[in-house]
């Protein structure tokens, strides 16, 4: 059976290695270039920047219309199958046939169906936020890449849907059945007893979800020290 010459680059390849291995000077090979790259001219850079600068332009001049306005809610609060996260409007308003991201803004003042549906997206992201980050925490192997992706979707819960995931507890002062506190003005003194009293207790709530906060982060910096 015949043996297989290696190729010449092969035997340049080797010829080289062994050269390296016994110290000797070596001539690295010369690496032709690519006729395909050749620098950019100033004319070819401000061509490219008014075609970019045209597309965003054109992209502000979209109309709206309940479809499209239904279509970028419905983007918010979808997972993105090649990045494995929802993506944010910046993202979403990049696409070709989306609007230009301030145009988007704007349609929320000027449009309050749309509003209205936006911010209800907003706050279904919370919730699916919430639950990525038990995901994240079972599933995600590096300990500090976990801990910023779960802080990042906490601190956007916390932030955008205060009632469900924010920090602060609120306290609200009412009568029997929810109904507003009468106050007779015979009873001022037994009525500010029982407004101080309550006031009283949604301090004592707050302290309490404070100091519980802080023991939680004290116990996950001890988890990352630990890991």
């Amino acid at each position: 059976m015949t043996k297989k010459k290696p190729s010449p680059a092969v035997k340049a390849a080797a010829d080289r290695a062994e050269a390296r291995s016994e110290g000797k000077p070596i001539e690295e090979p010369i690496v032709p270039i690519d006729p395909e790259i050749r620098p950019v001219s100033e004319a070819e850079l401000r061509e490219a920047a008014l075609a970019i600068a045209a597309k965003e332009e054109a992209k502000t001049r979209i109309a709206y219309t309940p479809e499209l306005g239904a279509e970028i809610c419905k983007r918010m609060v979808t997972r993105c199958p090649i990045r494995r996260r929802m993506l944010s409007l910046t993202e979403i308003c990049a696409a070709e046939d989306m609007p230009h991201e301030e145009t988007v803004r704007r349609w929320r003042k000027l449009h309050p169906d749309f509003g209205g549906l936006y911010a209800h997206a907003r706050e279904e992201r919370t919730h699916i936020m919430a639950e990525e980050v038990v995901e994240i925490s079972d599933q995600e192997p590096d300990n500090v890449r976990a801990r910023n992706r779960m802080d990042a979707r906490k601190w956007f819960a916390s932030r955008v849907n205060r009632r469900d995931y924010g920090d602060k507890v609120d306290s609200e002062i009412s009568g029997p059945g929810g109904k507003p506190i009468e106050i007779n003005s015979g009873d001022m003194t037994e009525a500010a007893r029982r407004i101080a009293f309550m006031l009283r207790a949604g301090f004592e709530a707050q302290k309490r979800a404070e100091r519980a906060k802080a023991i939680q982060i004290e116990a996950e910096a001890q988890d990352a020290e630990g890991a």
